[in-house]
C-alpha cells in the first residue's frame, strides 16, 4: 500500500520526536559544559548539513545556497538567539533535570510562539488556544513539581532543579524566538529549511568559537572533545537530533498541515517515557505521565484551534439532534 504525503509527514513528525528523544541520552552522557557541548555540535552539525545540502543540490540540480541578505540577517539573530543561547539553556537543562522533564519544558515552544505572536498582532487569543495554553502549563507544572520524577540519568554535571527548570522555559522562550526569525528568513527568499538551520549553526558555531578564542579556552574544549570518548556521543547525538532529526522535521512540515507537523514535532516527553524505561528501567509515576499526557494535548488543542472547534461543533451538533 502506498502512502500519502499526509502519513509520510506524520511519520516524519513522529521519527524526528524519537531521535531528539534518543539523542538526549548521548548527550546527556558527554563530560562537557553546556556551552561546550553546544559549541561542537554547531560545528559538528554544520558540516554534516553542508554535506547534506551539497548531495541534495546536486541531486537535484539547483544551487547549494539560495538565501539572499534579508535571510542571512534573520538567520543570524536566530541562530545568535535560538542556538548560541537556546541550546545553551536546553543542554544545561538536560543536564540537570534529564531528558523527560527537559522535553516537557521545551514543548513551551509553541506556547511562547503563540504568546510573541499575539504581542506582535495585537489581536485576541481565542478560547481555545487559551484552554490549549493553560492545559500544557498545568502538565508542566503537575511533572515539574512531582517529587517522583526527578532526573532520570545520573548528571555528569549536576545543579540545582529551579535552574533547570528555569532554563528549560528560557530554551523554549529562545526557540520560539530563533524559530520567528527563520521564518522571516524562509519567507523573503528561496532558503530551504535545511538551508535556514545550516546558516543558524553556522553562525552560533562562528560566535561560540570567537568567544572561546577571546578567553583561549579553545584549546581546552577541543582536547576534552577528542579525549574520555566525549566525540562519540557528540557525534551520534548530533548525527541523529541535529542532522537526521532536523531532515525528518523538514519532511514533515512540507509533507503535511503546519499545525500536525509542529504538534508532532513536541511529543518527544511522550517517546521519553518507553525510551528510558528501555535505557536505564526508569519507571514514570502516575503524576507525570497524565502530567505529560496533558501538557502535550493542551500543545495539539493551543495549535490546532479551527479543528476543535469543528469537531466540538460536531459532537455538541449530533448530542442536541
Amino acid at each position: 500500500m502506498e502512502l500519502g504525503d499526509n502519513q509520510i509527514g506524520s511519520i516524519a513528525g513522529l521519527g524526528a520526536a524519537l531521535l531528539w528523544t534518543i539523542s538526549s541520552l548521548f548527550w546527556s552522557r558527554v563530560r562537557l559544559s553546556a556551552w561546550a557541548l553546544n559549541y561542537l555540535k554547531s560545528i559538528v552539525g554544520s558540516v554534516m548539513l553542508l554535506v547534506h545540502l551539497v548531495g541534495m543540490a546536486w541531486l537535484n540540480g539547483h544551487p547549494v545556497f539560495q538565501a539572499n541578505a534579508f535571510a542571512w540577517h534573520m538567520l543570524f539573530w536566530g541562530g545568535l538567539i535560538g542556538i548560541a543561547i537556546g541550546d545553551y539553556c536546553y543542554f544545561r537543562s538536560l543536564q540537570i533535570v534529564g531528558p523527560r522533564r527537559c522535553f516537557l519544558l521545551t514543548t513551551t515552544t509553541p506556547i511562547f510562539a503563540i504568546a510573541l505572536m499575539w504581542i506582535m498582532s495585537g489581536q485576541p487569543i481565542a478560547l481555545v488556544v487559551l484552554l490549549g495554553i493553560v492545559m500544557t502549563m498545568t502538565g508542566v507544572g503537575l511533572v515539574v513539581l512531582d517529587p517522583r520524577s526527578g532526573s532520570e540519568i545520573p548528571s555528569v554535571m549536576p545543579g540545582r532543579g529551579w535552574v533547570g527548570v528555569v532554563l528549560g522555559l528560557g530554551s523554549a522562550l529562545c526557540q520560539a524566538l530563533g524559530g520567528m526569525f527563520s521564518q522571516q528568513a524562509m519567507e523573503h527568499s528561496d532558503c530551504s529549511a535545511g538551508e535556514a538551520a545550516f546558516i543558524r549553526l553556522l553562525v552560533a558555531a562562528v560566535i561560540m568559537f570567537v568567544f572561546a578564542a577571546s578567553r583561549g579556552v579553545l584549546s581546552k574544549v577541543h582536547w576534552e572533545f577528542l579525549n574520555g570518548g566525549n566525540w562519540r556521543f557528540v557525534l551520534a547525538g548530533t548525527a541523529l537530533g541535529t542532522w537526521l532529526g532536523i531532515w525528518l522535521s523538514q519532511i514533515a512540515y512540507q509533507k503535511t498541515d503546519l499545525a500536525l507537523a509542529s504538534t508532532l514535532l513536541t511529543t518527544s516527553p511522550l517517546f521519553a517515557i518507553p525510551v528510558l524505561y528501555l535505557y536505564i528501567g526508569q519507571r514514570t509515576s502516575v503524576v507525570a505521565l497524565v502530567g505529560s499526557l496533558v501538557a502535550v494535548l493542551g500543545v495539539a488543542i493551543a495549535l490546532n484551534p479551527e479543528t476543535v472547534q469543528a469537531w466540538s461543533s460536531s459532537v455538541f451538533s449530533t448530542s442536541g439532534n
